[in-house]
């Protein structure tokens, strides 16, 4: 069985987050979307929420490239 964003998902609405982005496929992919556009929309005094690490990045070199963006 596939496994869903739901269970992360319902987390994060519970947590009063509005505004979700959600990658389809796998997160070992280069290319992500929905990453992408996490830099353009958060803005100084925003709270970026995120439920597992391992959903963000799976290295430490790109998870930290990924918070110097924001």
């Amino acid at each position: 069985m596939k496994p869903t964003p739901e269970p992360q998902l319902e987390l994060l609405r519970h947590a009063g987050c509005d505004e979700l982005y959600v990658e389809t496929g796998s997160g070992a992919k280069r290319k992500r979307p929905e990453l992408e556009k996490l830099p353009q929309t958060v803005w100084v005094g925003d709270t970026v929420v995120n439920v597992k690490l391992d959903r963000l990045a799976r290295l430490l070199t790109d998870w930290l490239s990924i918070v110097k963006r924001l």
